[in-house]
């Protein structure tokens, strides 16, 4: 059990928060509304753009906090903070994209760029009229690499993908080795970019600083290899039963997850009890 009284939960939304469809179950959602009648603080911390990320958070309460694009953005006392990629770090990217040929989708808060064709699997247009207006996204897709480092900016998050996992590693080498950007795993055939320093769990202290949390005062629910950077963050680690057993042997409880309330479960095991 956690040492101190938990003052902030940290869900992971895919696989964790929410179901393959994106539904959200009755009691995750009554779990979380309990929380926040408590005074304890939510965040929704996901991989996924702002603006998904924001529609999921506003179907259970606008008091629902977000981190979105692993940290590129999040929410911090009323305000949208952004931490983009720096030019330098994104033409460099782009070029190293162009040598090995890679595909890239390269997100900002409201406009994404591509350099291959439209791809509703990792662009968001189709799903407008569940934003907010305000929130609402365009995409600029299959620009040629000239073109895509003209018109990209204010990049928060960038999904890298190739078929064949040698080239993914060659690519993902020859980023490192500039050190110029962070590289959050996905899947051994695409990877996420961020600014230098940025991932979950770098903006999940920085909200614990501004908060005057400790990181005890932590705890995070997840399921894959990108919620590692937030468990490192957390004082209290919760793994999804859908998660893998390396995922799962680093964390300080498993949920079952198999009904889709595994974050409920959690919730009123550790920090409603």
């Amino acid at each position: 059990m956690p040492m101190n009284k938990i003052a902030l939960i940290a869900l992971d939304l895919d696989g964790t928060l929410m179901q393959h469809d994106t539904t959200i179950t009755v009691e995750n959602k009554k779990a979380v509304l309990e929380c926040l009648r408590q005074g304890i603080y939510v965040y929704a911390v996901t991989g996924r753009p702002y603006s998904f990320a924001r529609m999921i958070a506003d179907s259970i309460h606008k008091d629902v906090r977000v981190v979105a694009a692993n940290g590129g953005i999040y929410e911090q006392n009323g305000h949208c903070i952004e931490q983009p990629i720096d030019p330098y770090a994104l033409t460099h990217l782009i070029d190293l994209a162009q040598r090995y040929q890679v595909s890239l989708f390269l997100k900002g808060k409201r406009d994404y760029f591509s350099n291959v064709p439209y791809d509703p699997r990792f662009l968001y247009d189709n799903m407008n009229e569940r934003f907010r207006k305000d929130l609402q996204v365009r995409s600029f897709a299959n620009l040629p690499a000239k073109q895509l480092k003209q018109q990209a900016h204010d990049i928060l998050k960038i999904l890298a993908y190739h078929e064949d996992p040698e080239i993914m590693n060659a690519y993902r080498q020859a980023l490192e080795s500039a050190e110029l950007v962070t590289i959050t795993d996905y899947r051994p055939i695409s990877f996420d970019i961020t600014a230098k320093h940025v991932d979950k769990g770098t903006v999940l202290s920085k909200i614990c600083t501004d908060l005057q949390l400790e990181k005890q005062q932590i705890m995070a629910c997840g399921d894959a290899n990108n919620d590692q950077a937030m468990f490192q963050a957390s004082g209290w680690r919760v793994a999804m039963s859908n998660a893998s057993p390396s995922v799962q042997q680093q964390c300080d409880a498993v949920a079952d997850n198999s009904d889709g309330c595994g974050v409920a479960r959690a919730i009123h095991q550790f920090v409603l009890n």
